[in-house]
């Protein structure tokens, strides 16, 4: 009604409608929020004079929120090839979030640092990747938030009880069953074309996935679950005696039984792979890593890998990280190695969300299969999807073979 605020008010009314379009029976309090409001190749033109206008009614956020990658690099953005049209309407869609109270961490992976929910939170984040992610390995509730939804929540602290913030809706829909495949020696390339596979089986249902040895990582988990949140919209998926809501499998059905039970084994791996590499020319424009964005443990072997060595000249080498992970590169003298090589780091943002279509690329070598996915479509260009060690070795050569 207005009583805090004309923004809050707007913000409300839109989250009101949006409980009733679902049939929502009340709004919850959500502990954080995370923004794909500020990335200006998501909103554009439009989102800066909605920014704006919240500024001016005095908006603010109720709740810790984080800004996710932003479409132009914090740091030297020229030397990544963005025009400056992009530049100036970035950074000021940036500061106008910052106004509102923002933690510009500029980030896809805001749950390895500052923005950590806990098992059970109800939070309202954007970002396929940051969704999954939070919803499946953490536990934490979120639906798949789009521009302005997230902002809403970030400024009332509310969302509408519904879809996964709902206990009966997390329960798993799909059996997937893994055959033939040796997944203790699974690597993180491995558990993205398994990822891809899935979003390309599942689509957007829930999946139980059995199979998966305990010993597997963190990261390969949200690589797993970027690219099925790519190929798919996969929110949330279980793994049976891995993640927090699957310690059985009766348990991560609910006691009921699956709707449906299918298998994933060589065949669709290679199927998800030979969809992936699209690249029909051997000599390589790009190699593009971090995506989600690297942590300081994958920027490490990066350096360890390039130490000593040089980035072919016709080609180059991104990599992608976060303010944090890049701050800590620089202390610990990664960046450095890094940069003598000949490779670039981009700070709070990645090549997906820029306008790489603008840099003439005609070959992409990345190990992100959600990158080789968007590849022909934000880059114009033919991807080739492989692992860290082979992308490095690719850059030095400046070809595929």
């Amino acid at each position: 009604d207005g009583e805090r605020g004309r923004a809050a008010e707007i913000a409300m009314k839109v989250l009101v409608k949006l409980g009733e379009a679902y049939n929502a029976e009340r709004m919850i309090r959500v502990r954080s929020a995370h923004l794909v409001s500020c990335v200006y190749n998501v909103v554009y033109d439009a989102g800066i004079d909605i920014g704006e206008r919240m500024v001016k009614l005095k908006a603010r956020f109720k709740v810790p929120t984080t800004l996710c990658t932003g479409s132009v690099p914090l740091e030297e953005p020229g030397m990544f090839h963005v025009p400056k049209d992009w530049v100036e309407k970035q950074f000021r869609l940036g500061k106008l979030y910052e106004l509102m109270g923002a933690i510009p961490i500029w980030s896809c992976i805001p749950y390895w640092h500052v923005n950590v929910p806990r098992f059970g939170e109800n939070i309202a984040w954007g970002e396929s990747n940051c969704v999954s992610y939070v919803n499946s390995v953490i536990g934490a509730r979120t639906n798949r938030y789009s521009s302005y939804v997230e902002l809403c929540a970030a400024i009332t602290g509310r969302v509408p009880e519904m879809g996964l913030h709902v206990s009966e809706n997390r329960k798993g829909q799909v059996l997937v069953k893994l055959k033939d495949l040796e997944l203790k020696r699974f690597t993180e390339r491995d558990y993205g074309l398994l990822g891809y596979a899935l979003g390309l089986a599942v689509v957007n249902e829930i999946p139980v996935i059995t199979g998966i040895p305990k010993c597997v990582t963190k990261n390969q988990l949200r690589v797993m679950g970027a690219a099925a949140a790519s190929s798919g919209a996969i929110a949330l998926y279980h793994v049976v005696g891995v993640t927090p809501e699957a310690h059985t499998l009766e348990r991560a059905f609910h006691n009921d039984k699956p709707e449906e039970k299918i298998e994933i084994g060589k065949r669709e791996l290679k199927e998800a792979y030979d969809e992936l590499c699209t690249a029909t020319e051997e000599n390589v424009d790009l190699v593009a890593l971090g995506c989600p964005h690297y942590s300081i443990e994958q920027i490490a072997k990066v350096a360890s890998l390039l130490e000593g060595k040089k980035v072919h000249p016709n080609t180059e080498l991104w990599i992608f990280t976060d303010v944090i992970s890049a701050y800590l590169a620089k202390r610990m003298g990664y960046y450095d190695i890094i940069k003598v090589a000949g490779g670039k780091v981009m700070i709070g943002s990645c090549a997906m969300n820029g306008p790489t279509f603008v840099c003439g690329f005609k070959t992409v070598v990345t190990d992100s299969a959600k990158t080789a996915h968007y590849v022909p479509m934000q880059a114009k260009a033919g991807a080739f999807y492989t692992d860290l060690k082979e992308c490095i070795e690719i850059a030095i050569r400046g070809k595929l073979r």
